[in-house]
């Protein structure tokens, strides 16, 4: 636990401001400045941060391709603010680049769709002993949800090229559990993309009813991401992000992206 002098230290309401940090793990400083709907000014808040910072509760990094400061929470202030205990994101710093950029498009695709859900993989990572880390689990699960109908993914985010045999173990891990109907892999490179449709052609007759899609999005490294022009493989067609979960929203019931986006915006909000 925190020793008093930390407690007696820092302001609780401050503690309050950096809350967001529990569900995003990873935020821009201007993101979680949003998100904690703080009633001051951004460089007055800049200072709470500044301060969180020097006693260690937040720690951060700088973010060269979006030429911001990315804010996440240390083991101190995880035991200060987290009421749930998650602790995965501490023992996890070697990926926060990684990490950021599930945050950052999870984000961006609950702006842009009918997100009603939103499960990062600390939410139910639970450290008992060495061997949990070495369990396969989605980065996030999400849902989408219209007309009183949803439908489940799960999100897996690849920076690099990982050798055949732990990309296939992750596929196969999906089809045995019957829960997630559909699996988002998103690549920032060509590589990696037409590395993953091989292998998934390889065994597609082993890999079960789930909705597989593809997404080559290059701007996912640089942080500016398009449904529009990230090129998406579903269900043995070329198309685009935008196409897809427009077929997938219209199954739902529900109107096309580019008619309900400004509603799914202000949902976001609201939501998260």
């Amino acid at each position: 636990m925190p020793s008093q002098d930390i407690l007696l230290s820092i302001n609780p309401f401050h503690l309050e401001l950096i809350r967001p940090l529990v569900k995003w793990k990873i935020l821009s400083i201007k993101e979680l400045y949003k998100d904690s709907n703080y009633p001051a000014s951004y460089k007055s808040y800049h200072k709470i941060i500044q301060r969180l910072e020097k006693h260690e509760v937040v720690g951060s990094f700088k973010d060269v391709w979006t030429k911001s400061k990315r804010l996440y929470l240390t083991k101190k202030g995880n035991e200060l603010v987290n009421p749930f205990d998650w602790m995965a994101h501490v023992f996890n710093q070697q990926n926060l680049f990684h990490d950021s950029r599930v945050t950052l498009y999870l984000r961006f695709l609950a702006q842009n769709l009918p997100v009603s859900n939103v499960v990062l993989e600390q939410e139910k990572m639970k450290i008992r002993k060495k061997e949990d880390f070495q369990k396969i689990r989605p980065d996030a699960e999400f849902t989408l949800k219209a007309n009183n109908k949803s439908a489940d993914f799960v999100l897996e985010v690849e920076l690099t090229q990982k050798n055949k045999e732990r990309a296939w173990e992750k596929m196969k891990n999906y089809k045995a559990i019957s829960e997630y109907k559909n699996v988002l892999f998103v690549f920032p490179n060509p590589t990696i993309f037409e590395c993953y449709l091989q292998i998934f052609e390889d065994h597609k007759k082993d890999i079960g009813r789930h909705n597989y899609i593809f997404v080559l999005d290059p701007g996912l490294i640089k942080g500016s991401p398009r449904l529009d022009i990230a090129k998406a493989v579903y269900q043995n067609k070329e198309s685009n992000l935008q196409n897809v979960m427009n077929e997938i929203i219209g199954g739902l019931g529900a109107d096309p992206i580019e008619n309900m986006g400004r509603l799914w915006r202000k949902s976001f909000e609201k939501l998260f």
